[in-house]
């Protein structure tokens, strides 16, 4: 009965409290592992854990040691400590009620506020969340050394700062205005970067008759965006802003009504929801099948995040396919629609590695790059913790493995993850699998149509020659397109004439910003030189595919390392094998391996079968 009327406090300096009387933990070394239990309450931590976080990775000999002698000392120091702290498969285990531990009491409130305000009791819901928010003391176990409660410290800072915006807007929304400038200027100068505070501000501000101090106050932010990431200010401010200048009657009321009717270009759906999407490709043409099945594949209904992954060669419309997808389910992410480039084969670039992306990732959800964790696991534990609470939409662009996306994957079963990839993943975790081909030939002449505009007067089987010559690859059609209205003396029968010649058609598909070789060599750079070799001696099969039996027989190697170097290009979406099992190529991709071949220089007989035999060891 004694150890639940214990309180402790986390939300600020490590506070103990029996009933009026403060308890001391024992020392430095106490407080710090009481507060890793604290933060993992109800769980089991292991002893290594606590050793690595204490002594931030650098232990004394003793630590092990040291940790069960502080575990001691808290259960004879904390009234009833010996039933609080159990030692369980290697490790501890703080069992607490929920009122015993302040931020699980900051926890209900918050849950207990939101169904407050579902049921339209928004001053209830107020008073509840300022209660929550009164819970805390300062920074999360402010005081104590090492950096081990950085993460956990992270994420519950940053659910304050969602519940102290969302009272604000609900503040704002029944009426406030004065009252709340020096609260919010008190928030925007601890959070300058912050955009939800300022905008509210700005609110406040204007409907407190200083509409001079809220223009100014979004010039300020637009210096500092500019100043210090290089940036500008996003689309609901900026919206804000604009309606202040023409001082919209609707600013007297709700602030989320101002940027739905007024804003030039789409807003969020609600206080700081990013959206970082790229716009749909104005011609973007056919996919229906494809995008039925995300959509599908989004409406699973399962306990987990749905995860599909669209793989193809270079140039096929897999960035596009994944946009256009988002933008149309957009509407059943209201929590955030973000983009990331995993820079799998950007060109002079490292991939990018998970704790930069985790970094952005939690950026782009309003944690500020100084109030992210410095470590690794703290980054992954962060990011769980953001989107285990948010309905996410996200895109991981052009992915070099499965590696690379598991770290990044939302947490919450209401989410979608849309990877795309040059290569076939088949370990990402739980994925769905979207192989994608070229275009359907009239697909692929509707976007040839759409991309050269209205009022040329090309003939039509010039048109289809064109589509047939670009193997129905939607960027090679773009390209294509770009030439001849570069070109406007050229008709679409000049082009077709230069790309009949096989080995220099990939050449003639470019435009100042890219062209389909350069794509190519992208993919084939990334391979290892036994496949860069078999790609080109494959490439010089006269038919339009070949067996397992006849690349043996090129290859001069054995059925089995054979099959490796098969499988090794069909992995990196280079070659294709049909139903049959017959292997056959992309007509772009056999011009840039042909290319490739004479480029080399060499013999490109002598030596082959010891190159394959090397890689299939």
């Amino acid at each position: 009965m004694l150890a639940q009327q214990v309180r402790f406090g986390i939300l600020g300096p490590l506070d103990i409290r029996c009933g009026d009387e403060q308890v001391h933990p024992g020392g430095t070394l106490p407080a710090g592992v009481l507060g890793l239990l604290l933060l993992e309450a109800g769980r089991v931590v292991p002893l290594h854990r606590i050793v690595d976080a204490v002594w931030d990775d650098d232990p004394p000999e003793t630590a092990g040691h040291q940790v069960r002698k502080a575990v001691s000392v808290l259960r004879r120091r904390i009234p009833g400590g010996d039933r609080l702290i159990a030692t369980e498969a290697g490790g501890y285990r703080i069992d607490l009620q929920e009122e015993q531990l302040d931020a699980a009491v900051f926890a209900r409130l918050l849950g207990e506020a939101q169904g407050l305000e579902a049921e339209g009791r928004t001053n209830r819901a107020v008073d509840l969340l300022r209660q929550a928010l009164a819970l805390w003391r300062g920074q999360v176990l402010q005081g104590l050394r090492s950096s081990f409660p950085e993460a956990t410290a992270t994420a519950l800072a940053e659910r304050r700062l969602e519940a102290m915006e969302h009272c604000f807007d609900l503040r704002l929304a029944q009426g406030e205005s004065a009252a709340l400038v020096a609260e919010l200027r008190g928030l925007t100068a601890e959070h300058p970067l912050r955009e939800a505070p300022r905008r509210q501000l700005m609110l406040a501000l204007y409907r407190s008759g200083r509409q001079a101090e809220a223009l100014e106050e979004f010039d300020s932010l637009r210096t500092l965006l500019a100043d210090e990431l290089g940036v500008t200010p996003g689309a609901q401010l900026s919206a804000l802003r604009d309606a202040i200048l023409r001082q919209v009657p609707d600013l007297d009321g709700a602030p989320r009504a101002v940027t739905a009717e007024h804003a030039e270009v789409r807003a969020p759906q609600g206080p700081g929801v990013p959206i970082t999407l790229p716009p749909v490709l104005g011609d973007f043409t056919g996919r229906r099948a494809e995008l039925a099945r995300i959509a599908e594949l989004a409406d699973h209904g399962a306990t987990r995040p749905a995860v599909v992954v669209i793989d193809g060669m270079a140039g096929c419309g897999k960035t596009a396919l994944a946009v256009c997808g988002a933008h149309q389910l957009g509407h059943r992410y209201p929590d955030g629609r973000l983009y990331l480039d995993l820079r799998g084969h950007s060109g002079g670039r490292p991939p990018l590695d998970p704790g930069a992306a985790l970094d952005m990732l939690a950026c782009a959800l309003g944690v500020p790059a100084d109030r992210q964790p410095g470590n690794l696991a703290g980054k992954i534990a962060l990011w769980r913790d953001l989107s285990a609470r948010r309905r996410l939409l996200l895109i991981l662009d052009d992915a070099v493995s499965a590696d690379q996306t598991r770290l990044l994957l939302p947490v919450s079963p209401h989410s979608l993850a849309l990877v795309t990839s040059r290569y076939r993943l088949p370990d990402v975790d739980g994925a769905h699998w979207l192989p994608l081909d070229e275009l359907p030939h009239e697909d692929g002449l509707r976007l040839l149509r759409r991309a050269l505009g209205a009022g040329r007067g090309d003939n039509a089987s010039d048109l289809h020659e064109l589509v047939e010559l670009c193997g129905g690859l939607p960027l090679a059609l773009r390209l294509a397109a770009a030439r001849l209205v570069r070109r406007p003396a050229w008709c679409a029968a000049d082009l077709a004439e230069r790309l009949r010649d096989e080995r220099g058609r990939v050449h003639e598909l470019y435009s100042p910003e890219r062209s389909i070789a350069t794509a190519l060599a992208r993919s084939y750079d990334s391979l290892p030189e036994e496949l860069r070799t078999a790609l080109r001696l494959l490439a010089r099969h006269p038919a339009r595919d070949l067996t397992h039996e006849q690349a043996t027989a090129l290859l001069q190697t054995a059925p089995q390392a054979a099959e490796g170097v098969l499988d090794g290009l069909l992995h990196a979406n280079l070659i294709r094998q049909d139903g049959s099992g017959r292997y056959g190529f992309h007509p772009l991709v056999r011009a840039f391996a042909l290319g490739a071949h004479e480029a080399a220089g060499v013999n490109e007989d002598a030596g082959r079968g010891r190159r394959a035999r090397a890689f299939a060891a």
